[in-house]
């Protein structure tokens, strides 16, 4: 089991790339395929959908219901308000189903009362990108219920103008 570090998704909440903070994991394959399409699986077996490496985020599963790979905008949450990713390397099929094949990756997030008041965060970078987000959290009921709001922006160009491609 890998852990990874929280300074390292605050150093890619910019770009909220969050495949990128497990290219340092041990046994781990990323491959970029565009600003926010990743490819990530464990063991060698690396394909352009992947369906081995589940991943999760408290639980919920982040892959195309149809295709079974992983959606990475999904992340509901910018990486500096991510709690911890973990990384189990091997099958995991027989706790977790047939998209656990190679791994498991799991992505948790702090309750609201971990996190409560407000938080701003900008952020821009090249390829023009730009990031935005707030997130406002609480809790009433004398701290039993919790609540959490959260919004972002996300805009990347692509470097590649299509009026220069020739065949």
């Amino acid at each position: 089991v890998s852990l990874i570090e929280p300074q390292i998704m605050i150093n890619l909440a910019s770009t909220n790339q969050a495949p990128m903070a497990l290219t340092a994991v041990p046994g781990v394959d990323v491959v970029q395929n565009g600003v926010n399409d990743f490819n990530v699986n464990a063991r060698g077996f690396n394909s352009s959908l992947n369906r081995r490496v589940l991943v999760l985020q408290d639980g919920r599963d982040l892959s195309i219901a149809f295709l079974g790979s992983q959606e990475w905008n999904g992340v509901a949450a910018s990486l500096d308000e991510l709690g911890r990713i973990e990384v189990v390397r091997g099958p995991g099929s027989a706790l977790y189903g047939a998209n656990a094949f190679s791994g498991v990756i799991n992505i948790t997030t702090p309750t609201a009362r971990e996190v409560a008041g407000t938080k701003i965060a900008l952020g821009a970078g090249e390829l023009s990108s730009f990031r935005g987000d707030i997130r406002h959290a609480g809790g009433f009921a004398d701290g039993r219920v919790g609540y959490k709001v959260m919004a972002g922006y996300n805009r990347s160009e692509n470097p590649i103008d299509p009026a220069d491609v020739t065949f």
